[in-house]
């Protein structure tokens, strides 16, 4: 019987979490799955748990890396290369699932021929898997309220309005993807370390429609070993710059969209020197990046810059001027002390 769902899940370390994921995949009340794990070279006891888990269920195929991609979007293009299934579920090996997740994504996609990504709201879970937080309730600069409840929207006008400013859909756990969509939309990009999945999610939606569940059936785990929590503050400012030039690529999202990412990207240039001390150099690479992506870069980084600066009656000039940029220029080496 050809699955209604495949169920793919990437794993590289993530032995401790992982038998957890697989039981809330079998566990799931929508049972006609395929379900491929992929293993990317693990050292800790994954393949122990993936080869138990393997034995007892059928619907389980496994694809053993002999050597480490070192990206996660390339694990994801491997499960998706194999995937046979209707609809398609990238559950993170380190996350876990309520039951009626995939019954109630399906169902979303089903009554809806044109949206083509379905995704539910998350609970945020520390290590032990404790719910600490639902994800709506974090993210304010996105207009919270909008997420109260579930909806179905155009996939370009969700670009513009949500996307532009960040990404509203942060774990693939929650989502749910028709399959021949991902076939036109082709392979995710390899090149990004924590971006990658907003890009695909742009992509995917330039095509399609999304529907969006205000019910937290997916846990979201945030621990210390995650991509997320390693990645490095320039690297997040360097792959937004290099997300405006990459999109080109594959979708036109017009001149809007692309401003709008840039002058987010200056702003948060000014905020990572001012209040997180990151070096002048770094941000250098980034408006270098952000310069080769966009025509205009000239005009955008100067409106966003004269905005900063007079803020808050000039309380942006202040800060540049005093305890900021300036202040590091001009405090130099420290003398050496008299003996």
């Amino acid at each position: 019987m050809t699955p209604k769902i495949s169920v793919i899940i990437p794993n590289y370390n993530h032995g401790q979490y992982l038998s957890q994921r697989i039981q809330s995949v079998l566990g799931q009340t929508e049972q006609n799955l395929e379900i491929i794990v992929l293993d990317d070279c693990s050292t800790d006891n994954s393949r122990e748990v993936i080869a138990r888990f393997a034995q007892q269920d059928a619907r389980i195929r496994v694809i053993l890396n002999e050597q480490n991609s070192g990206n996660t979007f390339a694990q994801w293009n491997k499960g998706l290369a194999q995937a046979t299934g209707e609809y398609v579920w990238i559950a993170e090996s380190d996350d876990f699932a309520d039951p009626r997740l995939l019954e109630t994504l399906s169902a979303a996609l089903e009554q809806n021929p044109s949206v083509g990504l379905a995704y539910c709201d998350s609970w945020h879970v520390d290590e032990s898997g404790r719910r600490v937080v639902v994800h709506t309730n974090t993210g304010t600069e996105f207009q919270v309220e909008n997420w109260r409840h579930s909806f179905t929207a155009a996939g370009h006008a969700f670009i513009e309005e949500h996307l532009c400013n960040g990404n509203v859909i942060p774990n693939a756990s929650a989502v749910l993807l028709r399959r021949n969509i991902t076939e036109e939309v082709g392979p995710a990009e390899t090149n990004f370390k924590l971006a990658g999945d907003w890009v695909y999610w742009i992509r995917v939606l330039a095509r399609c429609d999304v529907a969006f569940i205000a019910k937290p059936l997916n846990f979201f785990r945030r621990h210390a070993s995650n991509v997320r929590s390693r990645t490095k503050p320039v690297t997040v400012l360097l792959e937004g710059a290099r997300m405006i030039k990459q999109l080109r690529r594959h979708v036109s999202l017009g001149p809007r969209f692309e401003e709008h990412r840039a002058q987010q990207i200056v702003r948060d240039c000014f905020h990572a020197v001012l209040y997180d001390n990151m070096r002048i150099a770094k941000v250098r690479k980034v408006l270098a990046v952000l310069r080769e992506a966009l025509p205009n870069y000239r005009s955008v980084c100067l409106k966003e810059m004269m905005h900063i600066l007079l803020a808050n009656r000039l309380s942006g000039l202040r800060q540049i001027l005093g305890d900021g940029i300036l202040y590091k220029v001009l405090r130099g080496k420290p003398k050496p002390a008299l003996s």
